[in-house]
């Protein structure tokens, strides 16, 4: 991958958080603990993708530090295309994914940009950071980009149901405390999520998919603040789905 850093000046995502080199070195070491239900969420992912051995390639929309590609490709011989916006979390993803460079291929690109016609979809902790309108355009365009056959699958930021604000604010106060944040530090920071107008509604998500090719989709599961969804595209003159 060359240019990385060049290629990241196109970046233009409006609410996009702006990593530093340091930031995509620190986040390895502190998503589980900052999003608890994260690893299991990979690993649901990975095991969907297990269901569709006819789409040989992801297209990993946000794909960050590559965790994501990292596990695809250590569970199956895929090709994985990283798309993020951000040069640090590319450069990232590079250093690790470095031993399966034949099988990846790194774009530094805003997501609006990017090439979305794949077999398998998937993006994770990154469309919440969307403005509305272009979550919903790029939304409307990944079901219409989707290769027949295909999965759509999201793992995000939603607004929570009253259960699972409690679990979360839980297990937030749970880390907090193994690493030494005083109980009245973390509280605000967890108030201020849980009432943060701007996380979507994955109702409105549906809606925007409804009138799309892809069949209605369901809920894997939720999550300390996030929800897992999948959506499929039939394949023409087909019945029925794959798991």
């Amino acid at each position: 991958m060359q240019r990385i850093e060049e290629l990241g000046q196109r970046a233009k995502g409006e609410k996009y958080v702006c990593y530093t080199v340091e930031d995509a070195r620190k986040y390895d070491d502190d998503i589980a603990g900052l999003v608890p239900g994260y690893p299991s969420m990979l690993e649901a992912i990975v095991d969907q993708i297990a269901q569709f051995p006819a789409q040989p390639a992801v297209l990993d929309l946000g794909s960050g530090t590559g965790n994501l590609a990292r596990l695809i490709l250590n569970r199956s011989p895929r090709r994985v295309r990283l798309v993020d916006s951000s040069p640090a979390m590319c450069m990232r993803a590079q250093a690790k994914l470095l031993r399966l460079a034949s099988q990846v291929e790194i774009q530094c690109l805003d997501l609006h940009e990017a090439d979305l016609r794949e077999g398998i979809v998937v993006s994770t902790l990154t469309l919440h950071e969307c403005l509305p309108e272009r979550r919903q355009l790029l939304l409307r365009r990944l079901a219409h980009r989707l290769v027949p056959g295909g999965a759509l699958i999201v793992g995000d930021y939603y607004q929570p149901s009253e259960w699972n604000r409690r679990a979360y604010a839980e297990l937030i106060r749970k880390h907090a405390a193994r690493c030494g944040i005083a109980p009245h530090e973390i509280e605000l920071e967890i108030r201020e999520h849980l009432a943060d107008p701007t996380l979507p509604r994955i109702g409105d998500d549906f809606a925007i998919l409804a009138p799309t090719p892809l069949v209605p989709p369901r809920i894997l599961f939720e999550s300390s603040g996030i929800v897992l969804w999948m959506a499929q595209r039939e394949c023409p003159g087909h019945v029925g789905l794959s798991p």
